[in-house]
């Protein structure tokens, strides 16, 4: 494993948020702005005015050339084309995971490890700890802050494919330091996103999120559902989402991206103030805690199993250059519980009889939010295979025996 220091440089935001190029800002009350207006409006309804200024192709023009893996189909394939663990199609070139020294970013590196990939690291180890993936090999590790248009450009350079996970993923975090979310989830994709188109980059999949739904209601919410970001964070997912897929469509690399639904699995910390509810609630349970639950508890989610998602990550590359090219997918189980069912688990699990505590609402947070997982079945050939009460078992499993 091979470490190297960050490059220095690069454009930064200003404490307010407002950034030196004149571009929109987020003011400190979590709203974008426009240089030299005082007047905030709400974000969705400006991302036309987020969209970098791309060349169009004239109809009478060829359509731009894209780079394709060699060795696979051309079209990407779907449900039949075979699994991602086959590597058909793969581009044995470096393989550029931002933020892979994460909760799932050093699942997916480990994966492409373990297939004899060379891998390339992008974080700023700020919540990832690069020393559990230091005895890899074949992997280089950049520590640096994707916010720094220089260090993208570094790490880029040479690399065929790219996984883009890096953010500020907390929804409290965004809320607090909106000019940071802002700076990290919307330029740093935009200044991969160039990168990329630089570098010839042939594939290119988004970490986007449910989040960019709002609250989902009743009903299992599909790809084509309107929009309504609530929370920052989801701001923020939803502007740079859009990049991603306009970038492919004006002859930036074939990208795909994925809307994360709720992520758990083992190496999820519950001391970090990222931690997700079943790694805090395995916690409590093998403590013999009671958990804090935040709201009722009747507010319902979908969980989705660390590795499925890592399936659906190498999946989605497979095919940036064909069908599913420039589309987003629900990346879910399709199985709506509420979070009191997910403790109801938990400590049936971990052979505990406790009440949780009940606290305030997170802000951002929202209510209802369960995926239809049939378009990444269609056309990435993806569905979820953890069952939700095997992963919390396995789960409670590795943290009682890290604990003894």
């Amino acid at each position: 494993c091979r470490r190297t220091r960050p490059v220095e440089g690069g454009p930064r935001a200003s404490a307010s948020g407002r950034n030196r190029n004149g571009r929109l800002d987020f003011g400190p009350d979590g709203w974008a702005r426009r240089p030299g207006s005082g007047w905030p409006a709400l974000l969705p309804s400006l991302l036309p005015s987020l969209l970098p200024s791309l060349p169009t192709p004239d109809s009478r023009d060829p359509p731009p050339a894209r780079l394709r893996p060699s060795g696979g189909a051309a079209d990407g394939g779907g449900a039949d084309s075979g699994g991602a663990a086959g590597g058909g199609g793969r581009d044995r070139g470096v393989t550029l995971v931002t933020g892979g020294a994460g909760f799932i970013g050093s699942a997916v590196v480990r994966r492409l490890v373990g297939d004899g990939e060379p891998v390339r690291i992008l974080d700023d180890f700020s919540t990832g700890d690069g020393r559990e993936l230091a005895d890899l090999p074949g992997v280089e590790l950049v520590e640096g802050d994707i916010a720094e248009a220089a260090v993208v450009e570094a790490a880029v350079s040479g690399s065929r494919r790219v996984i883009h996970l890096a953010a500020v993923s907390s929804v409290p975090t965004a809320e607090e330091q909106p000019e940071r979310a802002a700076a990290v989830n919307v330029g740093g994709t935009l200044s991969l996103l160039r990168a990329s188109r630089r570098a010839g980059v042939s594939a290119f999949a988004f970490a986007s999120s449910c989040a960019v739904y709002g609250d989902g209601g009743d009903e299992a919410l599909v790809e084509s559902a309107p929009v309504s970001p609530a929370s920052v964070y989801a701001i923020t997912k939803l502007a740079a989402e859009r990049h991603v897929l306009q970038h492919h469509r004006t002859g930036g690399p074939p990208a795909v991206a994925l809307r994360f639904f709720n992520v758990y699995g083992v190496g999820d910390r519950a001391d970090s103030p990222y931690a997700r509810v079943i790694a805090n609630f395995s916690a409590a349970a093998l403590a013999g805690e009671r958990p804090e639950v935040h709201g009722d508890g009747e507010q319902t989610r979908d969980f989705v199993h660390r590795s499925d998602v890592v399936e659906a990550i190498l999946r989605a590359l497979d095919r940036a250059s064909g069908e599913a090219g420039g589309e987003a997918f629900n990346v879910a189980s399709g199985r709506r519980l509420s979070v009191l069912d997910i403790w109801r688990f938990t400590a049936a699990a971990a052979g505990v009889d406790l009440a949780p505590r009940f606290a305030a609402l997170r802000p951002g947070d929202v209510r209802h939010a369960f995926a239809d997982p049939g378009k990444a079945e269609r056309l990435l050939g993806f569905r979820a295979a953890v069952r939700l009460e095997d992963g919390i078992a396995e789960v409670l499993a590795a943290r009682a025996g890290s604990a003894g």
